[in-house]
């Protein structure tokens, strides 16, 4: 072979050679191309799935989180139940504008009054106390300095009457706790010698609050030995314009009804609700406390000494509590009381 055609041999094998490396390129590129596009698809489908993973986690946070708010709000149920249960009615309210005028109403019905003197948030009050330990108290304002003043104010400048009851706790920090996570609005008042909470005004809660005292203070015995025989306060009547509601509302507190009552003076029906030995009765028809029940040791003695009182016969009423007398509001006692003398 010349060498021409060696060169020419040499030419075309290396032309050959280019277009051959040529190829190789352009279908290496291709696949590098493809290879791009294959891991392009697959980080697409991996963010996909991180997406669903994410909301999948988000789910299950929520769900996480409704069980363990759920678990909270059944268990803060619970320890209100329990504390409540524990709880007993401690003290009523009554509020006049002639508080002279009306603790001289309750002497006359037997009542030995401890006077009390005016607080420096204008409040001026005065006690019936009973052996059991519990109160009646009475109360007028004069130039209110504070909130709860203001309230008692405000109360008097459309009623007088019953304003409030209140019931008796050892757990006052404890249940606003847990009130407060069941999303009660509450304000927890501290003094010197008690603490009460009470809740933002509601139609439910307006005439009721929690109270609970530092030390025990136990008063002289003449202070609560009454001429009428009465020892103990039992009872409060509370007119509410849903029953129904009420009902529902205080079973949430553990407070549930204990049965159907009736009243033979206002021939009306209502249901009792028990707290210890001590009761709320619940009646449809307007909103506010209207009447309390006082037990005292001999109902035919108490019968005698108001028919003196009086100067009239006062009837003797027997149901399942036992046997009652009942006492009518006045210009100055604006409440029902009846005295019972409780069944063995």
């Amino acid at each position: 072979m010349s060498r021409f055609n060696k060169f020419i041999l040499i030419i075309l094998v290396g032309i050959n050679f280019a277009c051959a490396t040529k190829e190789e390129r352009e279908l290496s590129k291709n696949k590098e191309q493809e290879r791009v596009s294959e891991l392009e698809e697959i980080k697409k489908q991996k963010q996909d799935e991180i997406k669903n993973l994410s909301k999948d986690v988000e789910d299950l946070r929520r769900i996480k989180d409704s069980i363990s708010a759920e678990l909270t709000s059944t268990e803060a149920k619970n320890i209100i139940s329990r504390i409540v249960s524990k709880s007993e009615l401690d003290h009523v309210v009554l509020a006049a504008k002639d508080l002279p005028g009306l603790e001289e109403t309750f002497e006359k019905l037997g009542f030995h009054i401890k006077k009390g003197h005016r607080h420096a948030n204008g409040i001026v009050n005065s006690f019936i106390k009973f052996k059991s330990g519990k109160a009646i108290e009475l109360l007028t304002v004069e130039n209110p300095g504070d909130e709860t003043a203001g309230i008692y104010n405000e109360f008097l400048g459309k009623n007088e009457g019953g304003a409030f009851y209140a019931l008796k706790t050892d757990s006052i920090e404890v249940l606003e706790k847990n009130l407060n996570i069941l999303g009660y609005k509450t304000e927890l008042e501290n003094n010197k010698s008690f603490s009460t909470l009470i809740f933002e005004k509601s139609n439910l809660t307006d005439n009721f609050f929690f109270i609970e005292y530092r030390n025990n203070i136990e008063d002289p015995v003449g202070l609560t030995e009454h001429i009428n025989l009465s020892f103990n306060l039992i009872s409060v009547w509370v007119y509410c314009d849903t029953p129904a509601v009420m009902e529902n509302w205080l079973s949430k507190f553990g407070i549930d009804p204990a049965g159907s009552i009736f009243n033979p003076v206002l021939n009306i029906k209502g249901k009792s609700f028990i707290i210890n030995r001590s009761n709320i009765r619940i009646f449809e028809g307007g909103n506010g406390i209207f009447g309390l029940t006082i037990e005292c040791m001999d109902i035919f003695k108490t019968q005698s000494y108001f028919e003196k009182i009086f100067g009239r016969q006062i009837k003797v009423y027997s149901d399942e509590e036992g046997k009652s007398i009942y006492i009518k509001p006045d210009e100055r006692l604006r409440i029902w009381i009846q005295f019972v003398q409780r069944g063995e």
